[in-house]
């Protein structure tokens, strides 16, 4: 121990693996900290955003802000940005090009193709002001489309306006102005509409640590035009709460709002901490709290005037890639939820936490990771229930009305 007393240090470390060689991880450290007195958890390094190039051959990953490459074929490892500069969002844009917003204080957007020197990036849009919202990998600042042609942001130099800037040609359109504590973003996978919703305190709720949703928006393509949100909105704060922690952090294991389009793009989902998850269809609004239905299917019996958030939420729904089809988590089990044919099944039976587990775009196979640290890929096959077991549907959850 040195004369100034303990030091922390803590290392963050990328791994990957073929699938069809799980047992093969290749690594390596993308950043090394050393504090000179204990610090809290949100003080650690952050997760950091990770995103595959389109041809999977790299790999983008931030941490504390510096964006990096990694050639997954050689673990070369490169910085794509000024070191001097915090990354707030990224997005692939082509197989060797990537797009992303810096600095903090006084963001920009530039393109950048990742075989050049970080200087060596094009400006695409000028000065939108410092970061809004969240911040962070899970609630960026701002908000690309799958394929980094739109990127959604709020201008703090402009009153805080929600703004949707075209790359291709470098025009930004403005629209309502938001005075959210935080928002969360959902682009349709085929880039034709997107999604905004955002938190305001709540001061109806008794409580001084809860939010409710304050804002929606939905832009469709061709015109980009707002389709109106008031009944939906005022639907919205009668069913949904967040609970926040004492730092004013939302609690994420008791909700992740995180809005998600389904796979055939007709539903969005939306996950409340005393609701669970909503399966909502937008233009016009529609509503349906599936979450609380599913629950007699799932074995549980749950009663949300009494329910202890604390202890276990209501199911959560979430992203699938396959039509029809979302995963949902009850406890620490997952499901495969099919809202067309009213029909549930359990995954296997894994006890998994919130995001520990996925599943491949092909909707094949389910990739999770152990207690013990090692991955597992058992296969799934939806059209012959090949590793699912159906449970018994009570009702019909998908049409019922709030």
């Amino acid at each position: 121990m040195p004369p100034e007393g303990r030091v922390v240090s803590e290392e963050k470390w990328l791994a990957w693996c073929d699938l069809a060689r799980v047992d093969r991880l290749s690594e390596v450290r993308l950043d090394v900290v050393t504090y000179p007195r204990p610090k809290t958890y949100m003080d650690m390094l952050s997760p950091g955003g990770i995103a595959f190039s389109p041809d999977s051959r790299y790999l983008a990953a931030t941490s504390r802000g510096s964006l990096v490459c990694i050639d997954l074929e050689t673990s070369r490892t490169w910085p794509l940005a000024p070191s001097d500069e915090r990354v707030t969002s990224f997005v692939w844009s082509g197989p060797e090009e990537i797009r992303y917003v810096a600095p903090e204080d006084n963001r920009r957007f530039f393109a950048h193709r990742i075989h050049e020197r970080p200087e060596e990036r094009e400006t695409l849009f000028g000065n939108v002001g410092p970061a809004v919202g969240y911040g962070g990998p899970r609630q960026p600042s701002e908000s690309w489309s799958p394929k980094g042609r739109f990127a959604l942001f709020v201008n703090s130099l402009e009153g805080n306006a929600i703004q949707l800037l075209d790359m291709r040609t470098c025009t930004v359109r403005a629209y309502a102005h938001t005075q959210a504590w935080g928002f969360e973003v959902a682009w349709r996978k085929d880039e034709s509409a997107v999604f905004f919703i955002g938190l305001v305190r709540d001061s109806s709720a008794g409580r001084a640590d809860s939010r409710t949703v304050g804002q929606a928006l939905l832009l469709q393509a061709p015109a980009w035009n707002s389709v109106d949100d008031t009944p939906f909105v005022e639907q919205l704060r009668r069913s949904m709460t967040v609970h926040v922690g004492a730092a004013g952090l939302p609690v994420f294991h008791l909700l992740r709002l995180e809005p998600q389009w389904t796979e055939d793009g007709e539903y969005l989902l939306l996950n409340s901490s005393n609701m669970g998850g909503y399966l909502i269809k937008p233009d016009p609004w529609k509503m349906n709290p599936c979450g609380q239905f599913l629950f007699p299917s799932l074995g549980y019996v749950w009663d949300r005037k009494t329910h202890d958030p604390s202890t276990m939420g209501p199911p959560t729904i979430s992203f699938f890639p396959a039509d029809g089809w979302i995963q949902v988590l009850a406890g620490n089990l997952a499901y495969a939820y099919n809202y067309n044919d009213l029909k549930i099944a359990q995954l296997a039976d894994w006890h998994v936490y919130e995001n520990d587990l996925v599943v491949t775009p092909d909707g094949r196979t389910a990739v999770w990771v152990d207690l013990d640290g090692r991955v597992r890929t058992p296969p799934i096959d939806l059209s012959t229930a090949k590793g699912l077991k159906e449970l018994e549907s009570h009702g019909e959850p998908s049409r019922k009305e709030p």
